[in-house]
């Protein structure tokens, strides 16, 4: 691996199961986490636990997760995201999470913010339904799946038609074991270890026993290891108990040693270094990965083994022997040949040792810190190359295909099934305002006529929502031109205004200004009874742009600071140092509110008001981050001041455009260069720097899909997404075209 193709990477999370929790893949994360740390990258783990108490962990466990209780899943990625890890590795066992084929780990993994690892423990043939879609979109997820043979691949790429640049195959760790040595074999020791269970198979070789023991009588078999905890939850020591009876009548219980304890790393290593050669007896064929079978294998043991798939693969070579599954005949041939032959036996333990260095758990530690820096390298390259080339890939001309074939002779139509019209849903007012500001800002890269007939078109529906009687703006139009309510939310008078605001400074229309203008003066003052924070930043916004067209009107200029000191007192009443936010929670259309925060603090000359909002600006920018770069907005669900998610997590492009358009705002006050690559990184979301990695608009026609979701992409394209991306779009354009002087008045 070159260092170009790797980025440094400092802080590693790694979810699976710990010891002190006895099980194998506890044993293997613990193993490989300290690797990882001693190879100089900072890990935390996050353990998964299978009983109501949890175990007591050492320090590097940073979280432990109820493995059946699905709110811990979320919570699990609150903590890994908050932490901004730069690469997170899933330990992958089915059994070992929660739901169906262990799909509760799909909840974490899904809100995820850096890239994913992830080790595959079982790797299935022949999946069911349920384990096949729980592989596919884990698959799906990770930036990488570790497997640790070659048959590990092979499944992946066959069965699940995983890509093969997608998979890495590192091979199991081993401890660091010193040469046995010649003369080592004295002791004539046979060894079984690991966790006891039927699965092993371990009857056959007690079967074995009396034709081995009948030609080496110093032969000892001893079985170490505790039974499996969940079988002894079950069935207890039903298991071990029939095969103490199964040694008394065979007569061979003077030669079979049963350790029934979970043997510790010290303990381990000492039998193995003892041990002439070791067996695997176990029955699954399908059995991809075994841990007993790597660390006796490298400890230089003469392997005895039934074709499972990973011993058929490591012991290749003149590395070990196999046997048919089930048969103790040829266990007891092939083990009697290998004690009555000690030029054989030390040959194989020889090679056995000598692929076995290249599996240290030191070596296996670099491998893995190698891959996640090669992960992270090409996650931030991808994401950089998007951003940077975002002026390069900006169309020479804007498509309104989408959004003329969503707009009829009322007006803009709200939603759409994909590409076409619903009808049923009729018109609001919140889409008609975002669609006239929009036509504004297209003029001089559409043609005049264009964008005056869609100028008047959406100014034509703001009027008709203008309700006389009460002074606000309604927002739902039936299909069939019946208004739906006497006053909309506070929220669509407040975008009303906003585009109405734009409409009297920039339209390049004399009609249009003068329409805007009416209306705009007839509805201002019924805000000043608002109580919603996004209509006040909406108005903010509406009367930035009313006020270039009329500098010291006196009822804009009141009801300006009335709103910008109402932002005020919604900082100094929930913001804190780690939460400089107006509000106790993160909603939709966030960056509006330091957007208006900072327009306040242009017109009024307010110095606090301008460090607020740049402040609370760069905050709501680096949370929404990831560690290689990604713009990750948040979703329509919100986010709690204390890291807690509201609902679902859905991606909405009306979140994405929010804050190119307030960057690109600052970048047009500051002049730094910071804000426009902080726009950039926004819009090019929409090009597929997002979290599902594919594009969201289409350019030729102009549309967008209304969100990215934790299951890919919705395929309908609406009218607020396809607004989002063309006023997203527009405000990229205009950006490309400005030259501003660093350090202008906000900077």
């Amino acid at each position: 691996m070159s260092k170009a193709s790797s980025t440094p990477i400092h802080k590693v999370a790694f979810i699976g199961s710990h010891s002190p929790r006895k099980c194998g893949i506890a044993s293997f994360t613990s193993d490989l986490a300290q690797a990882v740390h001693e190879s100089g990258v900072q890990c935390r783990v996050v353990a998964m636990d299978d009983r109501p108490e949890s175990y007591n962990y050492p320090e590097i466990v940073g979280l432990a997760l109820q493995q059946h209780d699905s709110r811990a899943y979320p919570a699990a990625a609150e903590y890994l995201n908050s932490e901004k890890f730069d690469v997170v590795c899933v330990q992958h066992e089915f059994g070992i999470f929660g739901g169906p084929a262990g799909c509760r780990l799909l909840d974490l993994l899904r809100e995820l913010k850096m890239p994913i690892v992830t080790t595959m423990h079982t790797i299935l043939q022949r999946p069911n339904k349920e384990q096949r879609e729980v592989v596919m979109e884990l698959s799906q997820l990770s930036d990488r799946l570790v497997v640790m043979s070659r048959k590990g691949r092979e499944i992946l790429e066959e069965t699940y038609s995983i890509f093969p640049k997608k998979i890495a195959v590192v091979p199991h760790g081993i401890p660091v074991v010193e040469d046995r040595g010649a003369g080592s074999n004295a002791a004539r020791q046979i060894l079984t270890f690991g966790l006891i269970g039927p699965s092993k198979g371990i009857e056959n070789m007690i079967l074995a026993l009396p034709a081995i023991v009948e030609e080496h009588p110093d032969v000892t078999y001893i079985v170490a290891g505790a039974t499996h905890p969940h079988i002894l939850e079950t069935r207890g020591e039903e298991y071990r108990e029939s095969l103490v009876a199964l040694a008394e009548e065979r007569g061979v219980s003077k030669h079979v040693k049963f350790v029934n304890e979970f043997l510790t790393l010290s303990d381990l290593t000492s039998l193995l270094r003892s041990a002439t050669i070791y067996v695997t007896p176990y029955l699954n064929r399908e059995q991809i990965t075994s841990g007993t079978l790597a660390y006796a294998f490298g400890c230089g043991n003469a392997v005895v083994s039934t074709p499972y798939w990973h011993a058929e693969e490591l012991l290749a070579g003149s590395r070990g022997l196999l046997v048919p599954f089930a048969d103790a005949n040829a266990l007891a041939q092939a083990i009697n040949g290998l004690l009555g032959d000690p030029v054989k036996l030390e040959t194989i333990q020889r090679n056995a040792y000598e692929l076995g260095r290249s599996m240290q758990w030191p070596v296996i530690g670099q491998r893995y810190s190698g891959l996640f820096a090669e992960v992270c390298g090409e996650s931030r390259r991808m994401v950089t190359n998007i951003i940077q080339s975002v002026d390069a890939v900006v169309p020479s001309e804007v498509s309104l295909e989408h959004l003329l074939a969503m707009t009829d002779d009322v007006g803009l139509i709200q939603h759409a099934k994909y590409s076409i019209p619903n009808r049923h849903e009729g018109y609001c007012t919140d889409d008609n305002a975002r669609a006239a500001i929009l036509a504004v800002r297209l003029q001089g890269i559409i043609p005049p006529d264009r964008a005056l007939d869609l100028q008047r078109r959406y100014l034509a529906f703001l009027v008709h929502a203008f309700n006389e009687d009460n002074g606000r703006i309604r927002n739902f139009l039936s299909y069939g031109r019946e208004w739906l309510e006497e006053q909309g939310s506070e929220e669509s008078h407040g975008r009303a205004l906003y585009a109405l605001g734009v409409m009297v400074a920039e339209s390049d229309f004399g009609s249009v200004r003068a329409v805007a203008k009416e209306i705009f003066d007839r509805a201002l003052p019924a805000v000043q009874s608002f109580n919603s924070i996004r209509a006040w930043c909406n108005v903010i916004l509406g009367l930035e742009c009313a006020l270039v067209a009329s500098p010291s009107d006196p009822e804009r200029l009141g009801v300006l600071k009335d709103m910008s000191l109402r932002l005020h007192h919604c900082y100094r009443e929930f913001a804190s140092p780690d939460w400089p936010w107006f509000e106790d929670a993160l909603a939709y259309d966030n960056a509006k509110v330091p957007q208006a925060m900072l327009a306040a603090s242009r017109i009024l000359d307010d110095e606090l008001g301008k460090e607020i909002g740049l402040k609370s600006l760069t905050w709501l920018a680096e949370i929404q981050k990831t560690s290689d770069g990604l713009f990750y907005p948040i979703g329509c669900e919100g986010l709690g001041r204390n890291g807690e998610r509201l609902h679902s997590s859905d991606q909405q492009p009306i979140e994405v455009s929010a804050m190119v358009e307030a960057c690109a705002a600052t970048y047009r006050a500051t002049g730094g260069a910071y804000w426009r690559e902080e726009s950039s990184r926004a819009y090019a979301w929409f090009l597929g720097a997002n979290s599902a990695g594919v594009p969201v608009c289409d350019p030729a026609r102009g549309a967008c899909k209304d969100a990215v979701t934790t299951y890919g992409v919705n395929g309908n394209e609406g009218a607020e997404s396809t607004l989002a991306y063309l006023s997203s779009l527009s405000t990229v354009i205009a950006m490309k075209n400005e030259v501003v002087a660093e350090g202008a008045y906000l900077g």
